[in-house]
């Protein structure tokens, strides 16, 4: 991937300005190039799909598809994702300097969390939220770098939720956590590109259990969308070299409204109940 990214920006000073557009985005999101339509980044680039074929032809590529099969060649091969990113990332900092640095990383953020509402209708935070309320028990899990959003939903969740647990096996798969749990029971997995193969077999290992399986993902193409009984999408883009959490936390915390939102007095009680206990504990911090 890095070849093939040194070659665009090798050539960029050569292309119109519109082309110029678009090639900074393929240089910044090599990965979107590989699993996106064209239609799909020339939106994201803010370029008409015409000039994305422009562009793959003023760089020797007879069609769109054969530039893009470049990207998806580099990204099956995988084992230099993470340093061609942050090569990449590196090179947008010493091109375009901090200021341009950080509007790209805000561009990306606010597209994660605009995709949370646009690739999500209501109904389905609300179905989900329902399988999570009125399932006997329902586990929490995710490793690597969903273990932090995948605990603080939990954190919140167990407010209102009395039946939330926390698998808390981020070595391998949660046989121990889920070997109690009962069809009807209902797991919320939450697992990003690249998908953690724990994640992978603890959801299929939910699912043939009769468990429900609420999949928060970045693809209706992940393994996890097939063992899902409901699916959230969440948008990972970054310049970053790795995926950003923002999509997923944004539809978490949508999700997590939507499970206040459902209850009643007794969800209400449960979250005044906690305040005396953490006021006696000194659980926060208080001036004065």
């Amino acid at each position: 991937m890095d070849a093939l990214i040194q070659s665009i920006v090798e050539r960029m000073e050569t292309l119109t300005p519109q082309l110029r557009r678009a090639a900074r985005f393929v240089v910044d999101h090599p990965a979107e190039v590989a699993m996106a339509s064209m239609r799909q980044v020339a939106a994201k680039a803010e370029v008409t799909p015409s000039t994305m074929l422009r562009l793959a032809q003023a760089l020797g590529e007879p069609s769109y598809e054969a530039f893009r099969g470049q990207f998806q060649q580099a990204l099956r091969a995988g084992a230099g994702a993470y340093p061609d990113r942050a090569r990449g990332l590196q090179r947008l900092a010493q091109a375009a300097g901090g200021e341009e640095l950080s509007g790209t990383f805000r561009q990306a953020l606010e597209g994660n969390v605009r995709q949370a509402f646009e690739a999500n209708p209501p109904e389905a935070y609300a179905a989900a939220a329902t399988l999570l309320r009125q399932a006997p028990r329902s586990f929490f899990f995710g490793v690597r770098g969903c273990y932090g959003i995948v605990h603080y939903a939990y954190l919140v969740a167990r407010m209102v939720l009395p039946q939330a647990s926390l698998v808390t096996d981020p070595g391998g798969v949660a046989v121990d956590d889920l070997a109690l749990a009962k069809p009807g029971d209902c797991l919320l997995v939450v697992g990003l590109t690249p998908y953690a193969e724990a994640t992978v077999r603890t959801a299929a290992f939910a699912r043939e259990r009769g468990l429900e399986v609420v999949a928060v993902t970045d693809s209706r193409a992940s393994p996890l969308a097939r063992p899902a009984s409901r699916l959230l999408l969440a948008a990972t883009d970054s310049p970053q070299f790795f995926p950003s959490m923002s999509g997923a936390l944004a539809t978490l915390e949508v999700l997590l409204g939507y499970l206040v939102a459902q209850g009643g007095r007794g969800q209400i009680a449960r979250i005044e109940a906690h305040q005396p206990f953490h006021r006696q504990l000194g659980t926060f911090h208080e001036e004065g």
